[in-house]
């Protein structure tokens, strides 16, 4: 399923949504249409088949995150890529319709993610090896209080991934550099461990596939599902249609996913750093990080 997860509290916030490429594409067949000449241009160039639909299918869902903050559909929305180092139709994706909502997409083999806000907001997700990150590679991107609650960790390569997201999300919204990321220390935000594991992250929004989403938090988007049928979480549809789903609750579950952090305190998948809202979620063997810059 396409899950959603409120990134930040308070008025106008954005969302974030992932799932699997495969989940996405059975749900928006259509979905490379959408995909400008110079997108479709750049996936015709992968060599697997799979790295092709993760590209179409990321490409397509930060078309549907923003869709949820415009009002709009995403077969309306063009999504425009350009370097600013090397002019070429990569680096930070904008809406190009839309300057004013902010987005982020990421994918990795079999499973993409996308975000929308209308504050600067950066995505990623990666796979989960058990094996862990070398001792090399740990000292080079973790602080040393990062790389100690890593060794500590139950589950070490867990709570590495969890932090790399974290800090290639950042590194989207500028606010970090990919030679910078050890001077960073995210061991205070009490997202990751060491024990056990990240929970699963913060409030749920809208699954974009109707299903219902666990943590029993009101929909806040009234996104339908696929086929204009109506998104669970008693949040009316864009039709303006009642949403018969009834999945709004008081308040839900600070943590959804059951698991203390290592003070034994909720871990809502979600923290404050500074003027940034950051935030995890563990989907089975893939973890998603996400970084939003309101300012304050």
């Amino acid at each position: 399923m396409v899950r959603g997860v409120v990134v930040r509290d308070g008025a106008g916030t954005g969302v974030v949504w992932a799932a699997p490429t495969a989940q996405v594409l059975a749900a928006w067949p259509h979905a490379e249409s959408w995909l400008t000449e110079a997108e479709r241009g750049r996936a015709a160039r992968f060599l697997r088949g799979g790295d092709r639909d993760d590209f179409v299918a990321a490409h397509a869902l930060v078309r549907l995150c923003a869709g949820e903050l415009a009002k709009a559909p995403a077969t309306e929305l063009t999504v425009t890529q350009l370097c600013a180092d090397c002019g070429g139709p990569h680096g930070q994706p904008t809406i190009a319709e839309r300057p004013d909502i902010h987005v982020s997409l990421a994918h990795t083999r079999g499973h993409v993610v996308a975000g929308a806000d209308w504050a600067r907001i950066g995505v990623d997700v990666e796979r989960i090896r058990g094996s862990g990150a070398e001792q090399a590679l740990i000292e080079s991107v973790l602080a040393p209080a990062e790389a100690e609650r890593v060794r500590a960790a139950n589950e070490p390569a867990v709570a590495f991934v969890a932090l790399w997201v974290l800090k290639e999300s950042l590194v989207k919204i500028g606010e970090l550099s990919l030679d910078r990321l050890a001077e960073v220390d995210l061991s205070g935000t009490g997202l990751v461990g060491p024990e056990p594991s990240p929970a699963l992250g913060g409030p749920a929004a809208p699954n974009l596939d109707g299903s219902p989403n666990l943590g029993g938090f009101p929909a806040p988007g009234g996104l339908s599902g696929p086929g204009g049928s109506p998104a669970l979480g008693g949040a009316p549809t864009w039709g303006g249609s009642p949403n018969p789903g009834g999945l709004s609750g008081p308040g839900g579950f600070p943590n959804p996913g059951g698991a203390p952090t290592s003070g034994d305190s909720p871990n809502p998948g979600r923290a404050r750093w500074g003027g940034l809202h950051l935030g995890i979620r563990r989907d089975d063997e893939v973890m998603i990080g996400w970084a939003v810059a309101t300012g304050g």
